[in-house]
């Protein structure tokens, strides 16, 4: 959690390829190639618009990050229940939780520390909003003497799209 930063939506854009442009520069790319001498090791085979792209990395490995899901970790093992951190005693103080995910069970490889064993969860929201407030509330904070860590919750892709 302590290696996010966060993600600005508003200086992403998005802009159409002209594509007598791209087989321009794919053809320019495809000169260089050749005059530089790449060997087979350089060059990419297929489509004109798949010359242009470097090679994909897979989507298996790769992880997404959702704006209305929050994962919390460092949670006292006693506070560790679905229908608790629902409540609005906790999640549900700042918005109603759609879903509460909650591991008690530590990481392999993991030592428990010297607060010993804690829990962690997946908080699922209607709205990216209600996930960044619950982050910005709570990351950091002590809840029954253990210190709290939040963040955007990530996801995998799903097998079935991926086939």
């Amino acid at each position: 959690p302590n290696c996010r930063t966060i993600y600005d939506a508003d200086s992403i854009t998005m802009e159409r390829i002209n594509p007598d442009e791209l087989e321009q520069s794919v053809r320019k790319q495809r000169r260089k190639q050749k005059s530089t001498g790449g060997g087979s090791s350089g060059q990419i085979h297929g489509s004109d618009t798949a010359a242009s792209k470097p090679p994909a990395q897979p989507l298996n490995s790769l992880r997404v990050v959702q704006r209305n899901l929050v994962y919390v970790v460092g949670l006292s093992l006693d506070i560790c229940h679905e229908d608790l951190l629902r409540g609005s005693e906790y999640f549900g103080k700042f918005a109603k939780p759609l879903k509460v995910s909650v591991n008690r069970a530590m990481p392999a490889g993991l030592t428990s520390g010297k607060s010993g064993p804690s829990g962690s969860a997946y908080v699922t929201f209607r709205r990216p909003q209600d996930a960044r407030a619950l982050i910005d509330h709570i990351d950091g904070a002590t809840w029954h003497g253990r210190v709290v860590r939040a963040c955007l919750g990530t996801t995998k892709y799903c097998n079935a799209f991926l086939k």
